[in-house]
């Protein structure tokens, strides 16, 4: 019985540990104007998206790294923390 508990608990553990998480933002300029054709990629795998003519971007995965790189030419490249990404992420010009 035990050793059942112990199987069911480390098994919900697991599950909970490879749920897939939504990171979903907003990739604007200097002026608040939205920049399209951004690429944000999870740090340390090939897991990324382009955001559209919005600058909005959704991003389904499992969450492989703590940051995300926002690149885009003509842009300084950013990391930013999975945990601490606020919805609207400014990039400066180069």
């Amino acid at each position: 019985m035990k050793r059942s508990i112990l199987i069911f608990a480390f098994m919900s553990l697991f599950m909970a540990c490879s749920s897939d998480t939504e990171i979903e933002g907003q990739v604007v300029d200097e002026q608040d104007q939205p920049i399209e054709d951004v690429m944000v990629q999870v740090m340390s795998s090939d897991i990324y998206v382009m955001t559209n003519k919005d600058g909005r971007f959704s991003l389904d995965t499992k969450e492989r790294g703590n940051e995300l790189i926002f690149k885009k030419e003509g842009y300084e490249m950013l990391l930013r923390d999975i945990k601490r990404l606020k919805m609207k992420i400014k990039m400066i010009q180069n």
